[in-house]
């Protein structure tokens, strides 16, 4: 019988990780990286993928349901070199 289990962990810019690609991994999609300009495709992975969604809270804006526009504004917030480590 399978064991759920769960993995936390920081993306750091400084070590070559992305919020975007991390989401896009995640919900085997492709996204645009706002932060390098490169797409992060992981459209291959889809096929293990069984559900996404994107809960956000009543007040929160519209335009966050979109997983891309969620997780690059997410990555505004940190734009320092202070904020990777």
């Amino acid at each position: 019988m399978p064991v759920p289990h769960l993995e936390i962990r920081i993306v750091q810019r400084s070590k070559g990780s992305s919020a975007v690609a991390g989401a896009a991994y995640q919900a085997g999609e492709k996204l645009f990286s706002e932060y390098d300009q490169k797409f992060k495709d992981h459209r291959r992975k889809q096929h293990e993928v069984v559900y996404t969604e994107i809960m956000l809270p009543s007040h929160a804006p519209p335009e966050y349901a979109d997983r891309a526009t969620l997780w690059n504004s997410a990555c505004l917030l940190y734009t320092s070199d202070a904020a990777d480590d």
